[in-house]
């Protein structure tokens, strides 16, 4: 194959690759943006969950006067004890959320990976298939008998040569120095 060719098929590889790559990227970062949308809108309903009692709580104190205190307080120290079952289930669902979010980049990078080795494999399998035709190299002996066989011939076109310079007159100065041995 010619090397117009073989880069040919090189770019064309090369090209195809990059464009399946940002597509399974983009299509990665969208399932990556669902889950993290997700788990903050699991948040809000968790956070309402927690608080309703505290809110029930602080609704229901003595009316009249230093009731906005007495409801401040009793919401106050709800949310402190609430925050810390909060805080601790939330990060407790986002660490659940990882090895999910782990499996789905894995998942898709090991197709991304399918899907390059088979442009590779389609693109280059005229490369490949053009190789297997090609034959092995010769023998090593083979290659020093015709080198021989070919030097006699030279030899002898070269006494040949010779001989036709001399039989025409010209002067042999300047010519191959190999050639009048």
């Amino acid at each position: 194959l010619n090397a117009d060719l073989v880069s040919s098929m090189r770019h064309r590889a090369y090209r195809i690759c990059m464009e399946d790559v940002d597509n399974s990227f983009e299509f990665i970062m969208k399932k990556l943006i669902e889950k993290q949308r997700k788990l903050n809108r699991s948040l809000l309903p968790n956070v309402a969950r927690r608080m309703g009692p505290g809110y029930e709580a602080a609704a229901a104190v003595e009316r009249g006067p230093g009731a906005f205190s007495r409801m401040k307080h009793v919401l106050c120290q709800h949310a402190d004890d609430a925050s810390r079952d909060m805080f601790h289930q939330t990060v407790s669902e986002a660490l659940d959320s990882v090895p999910s979010i782990i499996h789905h980049v894995s998942t898709n990078i090991k197709r991304l990976a399918k899907i390059i080795h088979t442009h590779m494999d389609r693109v280059f399998s005229v490369w490949w298939v053009s190789q297997a035709t090609i034959p092995p190299p010769f023998p090593e002996p083979i290659v020093k008998n015709t080198r021989r066989d070919l030097q006699h011939q030279l030899d002898d076109l070269c006494k040949v040569h010779c001989a036709t310079l001399e039989k025409i007159g010209v002067d042999k100065e300047g010519m191959v120095e190999s050639c009048f041995k």
